[in-house]
């Protein structure tokens, strides 16, 4: 017996073996329903469709064959007549004879067959209840989201947001549209400025305003740029007699891989005193990176540099004064951060930063653990749960770590961002940081932002910076999912990420301290002996930078802990 769904019949008929011999064209076949002499059945086909019966007659049939019938509809017993041998078959007794039928049948089935979703893949149409737990390997359990615990949007104290009135002017420029009302994110307009392609420059500025205070302070700049590409240089300076005397920031990193912004795209800027990229005038920085004076200032400008014969235009919807990071950490702070997971860290780093007491963040690519030079899962336990790590997360598979966010789809960014949540969970892990590889947090090929991903599973992003001069991080940041790093702290560097050059006097652990910043030092690996490469730093250079963050009173936490910091 053999049950046909989707109102086809309701079971097959198995005439069986003995009667193989009779079942050969021509010969007479009768079927009746429930009794001889009831109801019959002249019109049934078997189910390989081999066999048929019209009009009482056999028409065909393999030599040797067991036909099967398809049974008619509702009907419970059927008796078949074949060249005058009396056969009864019902649902009963074949139930029982030919239960290998049944089993055959339903392994045949589709997931269609049954309204079923397929193996692999599938979709559900509506509300999906589910008793009880689902489990199954790492894979797609939906959005793990963060506790997103931190700092709120700190008010500013003073704000120049290019309303009606604003009394800016430009100078400089191709052109500039001082009242843009097209597309504002605060009020009802903003300020553009294009370069001009001789020399390259536009400016937006302001001269002989009441005197303001930037001591404890840091600027948040809100502004756009059409093409990043073509953009030279981000400047901002603020300063006394036109100018004459004046501190400058630099902003703009050039870096391809990891920019502080796309373009046409509205960013938030924060920069302060550790980060200053020159002086004019009276206007100084003394030797450990302090400013001669951080009060009395009257000018402020907003300058765009545009690459040679380009043209940019830049948009400004806000400069803001807001208290500095040393309104929460007078001494500054530290996040020691480490990328990938290398063994290295925990034969090296790890011994010394427990002498200081030191808390770091180990970003760990979590496929590649437990081979090669990489850390185990157990050591990762134990960096968290017996010396108050933070881990986090650099990708979940290696592979897609090489070949960085940017060149997948959103849909893969979100698998793997997911798999690696879910993996961080289920392995006890309280970290929510992660850092992009490479620092690329741009958009994915289908047009998705990285850290738009990202915000999906983690409370911070993590970018990249190489060269000195640009704006080390600020507390709040200004874009949770761009924060600016330090990288790599390495031992053949030659610029402000040498260790050298770092504990020097006015190097980045005196701009840290003195200004009040949120430094945030990556390293990758570290070696016992002379370092060889751009991501190596050596154990002895590692040690002179603890040692010389712990003389300054420079606190050191998990990126995950200063986010988590309440003002």
């Amino acid at each position: 017996m053999r049950h046909k769904f989707g109102g086809i019949a309701d079971y097959v008929i198995s005439l069986g073996a003995g009667n193989a011999a009779t079942l050969q064209p021509g010969a007479s076949v009768t079927c009746w329903n429930n009794a001889v002499g009831g109801t019959q059945y002249t019109d049934l086909t078997d189910i390989d469709g081999s066999t048929s019966i019209a009009a009482g007659v056999l028409t065909t049939n393999a030599q040797g064959a067991i036909p099967e019938f398809y049974g008619p509809d509702g009907v419970t017993d059927l008796y078949f007549e074949v060249s005058g041998g009396q056969r009864r078959r019902t649902l009963a007794t074949d139930l029982g004879t030919s239960l290998t039928d049944l089993e055959t049948a339903v392994a045949s089935m589709t997931p269609a067959d049954i309204g079923a979703l397929p193996a692999a893949g599938g979709t559900v149409s509506g509300d999906l209840t589910v008793n009880g737990r689902l489990s199954g390997p790492v894979g797609p359990y939906g959005v793990i989201a963060p506790t997103r615990s931190g700092p709120a949007w700190r008010k500013a104290n003073t704000s120049f947001q290019f309303q009606s009135g604003h009394g800016w002017t430009a100078n400089g420029t191709a052109g500039s549209n001082l009242n843009n009302t097209s597309a504002p994110v605060r009020g009802t307009q903003y300020a553009s400025i294009t370069t001009n392609t001789s020399q390259g420059m536009a400016n937006l500025v302001k001269t002989g305003m009441t005197p303001f205070s930037l001591t404890g302070k840091t600027l948040r700049l809100i502004c756009r740029i059409s093409d990043v590409s073509k953009l030279a240089s981000l400047n901002v300076f603020v300063g006394t007699s036109n100018f004459a005397n004046n501190f400058k920031w630099r902003l703009w990193q050039v870096s391809s891989n990891s920019q502080l912004g796309s373009s046409n795209e509205w960013l938030t800027l924060t920069f302060g005193w550790a980060s200053v990229n020159s002086t004019a005038g009276t206007f100084t920085m003394s030797s450990t990176g302090v400013p001669s004076t951080t009060s009395g200032f009257t000018d402020m400008q907003v300058q765009a540099i545009s690459t040679a014969g380009q043209s940019i235009t830049l948009d400004v919807q806000s400069i803001d004064i807001i208290d500095a990071t040393s309104t929460v950490y007078p001494q500054g702070v530290c996040s020691i951060v480490f990328d990938d997971g290398a063994q290295s860290i925990w034969d090296y780093a790890r011994p010394v930063m427990d002498t200081y007491g030191y808390q770091g963040t180990n970003y760990v690519i979590a496929g590649n653990l437990g081979t090669g030079n990489y850390m185990t899962l157990a050591q990762n336990q134990q960096l968290q749960n017996f010396s108050g790590w933070e881990i986090g997360l650099h990708a979940y598979s290696g592979a897609i770590h090489d070949g960085r966010y940017t060149s997948l789809t959103a849909a893969e960014v979100d698998d793997d961002m997911r798999k690696g949540k879910q993996w961080l969970v289920q392995n006890g892990f309280r970290g929510e940081s992660m850092a992009y590889p490479g620092g690329e947090y741009q958009k994915t090929t289908d047009g998705v932002g990285v850290d738009a991903i990202t915000a999906r599973y983690f409370t911070s992003g993590r970018t990249i910076l190489f060269q000195s001069g640009y704006p080390t991080e600020s507390y709040p940041a200004g874009m949770p999912y761009r924060l600016r790093a330090v990288s790599s702290i390495s031992s053949t560097q030659t610029g402000a990420n040498n260790p050298a050059n770092m504990v020097a006097a006015g190097g980045l652990l005196d701009k840290c301290k003195n200004n009040g910043t949120w430094l945030i030092l990556v390293f990758h690996k570290l070696t016992a002996g002379a370092a060889t490469i751009d991501t190596e730093c050596s154990q002895a250079d590692f040690q002179t930078i603890m040692a010389g963050i712990n003389s300054r009173g420079i606190p050191v936490m998990p990126v995950g802990d200063v986010m988590r910091r309440a003002t």
